[in-house]
């Protein structure tokens, strides 16, 4: 059974913490690096009500894209994130990113538990981000995680469109976006959409269509 970043052998942990620091380092460096230099424009401030929380959702193919352009968040986010080995960088550079939760799930690996302990967080204020195609696909096609955290905590969801003018794709189900340095990265927030019962495909529908 593969190793969680929370059960690592002892013997192990030193070689452990050296990967994690330094890929964290790297992908870190290349976030400030994109950060630095592309344009980052932004549209549809207004969907996201001010002094209220959210919960922001985008494809998983937009991952690299969405840390540069939230290199440091300037209120308080709550996360589920793969409590698997290798996820342990990406766990470093969100702390580095200012996330002040984060809680290890996802689908077969508690993930029900890690949802409701940020939906909890929501209703105390917190907001999160989450990728509503992700951990590991299809590609592209909306699961009901995202509408059943917006239902439980009664909080709205906000998704978040990327649009690149010069990048390339890594392999892989999710086909991430990696923008090219000096390129133009637009933004685009979609209506917020607040989930229940009696609106699960209709809010299903108004995500996906705010997503792509």
């Amino acid at each position: 059974m593969p190793y969680r970043v929370d059960n690592i052998p002892f013997l192990l942990k030193p070689f452990f913490l050296l990967y994690s620091y330094a890929a964290a380092s790297l992908l870190y460096s290349v976030q400030l690096l994109l950060f630095l230099t592309c344009r980052i424009v932004k549209e549809g401030e207004e969907h996201p009500a001010p002094h209220k929380n959210h919960i922001y959702a985008t494809w998983h193919e937009n991952l690299l894209p969405y840390f540069t352009v939230y290199i440091r968040y300037r209120e308080p986010y709550a996360w589920i994130n793969h409590p698997l080995w290798f996820m342990k960088p990406v766990h470093i550079v969100l702390g580095w990113m200012g996330m002040k939760k984060l809680f290890l799930g996802s689908s077969g690996h508690g993930g029900r538990e890690a949802m409701l302990n940020v939906v909890e967080h929501l209703k105390q204020g917190y907001n999160t981000m989450l990728n509503p195609d992700g951990p590991a696909g299809p590609y592209k096609i909306l699961k009901p995680g995202v509408l059943e955290m917006s239902r439980l905590s009664g909080v709205s969801i906000v998704p978040i469109r990327f649009e690149l003018s010069n990048y390339f794709r890594l392999k892989g189900w999710d086909k991430k976006k990696v923008p090219f340095p000096f390129s133009k990265i637009r933004v685009v927030y979609g209506k917020a959409v607040m989930a229940a019962d009696s609106n699960i495909e209709t809010s299903s529908a108004e995500i996906t269509n705010g997503l792509d």
